[in-house]
């Protein structure tokens, strides 16, 4: 007598590859931080100083990048976020010396100066860029759900 009969294999699935998942959290962390250091270096390029930025990042997983992209040069503090009217005083001179726009030389034992306005880099660049982390951040988690 001839047996017949079904024979059941289980499908195993191959063992997810959870160890490259940080790699990837921090090299799209890195990119981000990248681009967003170039976007504030902008508006610095054709200034006579260079300014200096650093990154910072931190990985809080499974749901939280936070990074943070910083600089203490007091220039560029003072374009981001602008100055109130307030009076100038030479410090190592007597007096404070310019060239007008007609070209005569002005001098000042101290003057009252209006301020700079505030250009607002870093809440510009916080405005572009928040919700393109919250989306990269949502497509590497989808990668990885799918690699699982």
């Amino acid at each position: 007598m001839a047996r017949t009969g079904v024979v059941f294999r289980p499908i195993i699935p191959k063992k997810p590859n959870v160890s490259a998942i940080p790699g990837r959290f921090r090299r799209t962390a890195n990119k981000i931080a990248d681009d967003l250091q170039e976007e504030l270096e902008a508006p610095t390029l054709k200034w006579k100083h260079r300014v200096k930025f650093a990154k910072y990042i931190r990985y809080g997983y499974p749901k939280t990048i936070l990074i943070r992209v910083t600089t203490t040069d007091e220039v560029y503090g003072y374009q981001d976020q602008g100055t109130k009217a307030h009076m100038v005083k030479p410090k190592r001179a007597k007096a404070l010396a310019w060239t007008s726009k007609a070209g005569s030389r002005l001098f000042s034992k101290g003057h009252r100066v209006r301020g700079v306005k505030a250009q607002h880099w870093t809440n510009k660049a916080k405005r572009k860029y928040q919700p393109r982390i919250k989306r990269l951040a949502d497509e590497l988690m989808e990668d990885v759900a799918r690699d699982l």
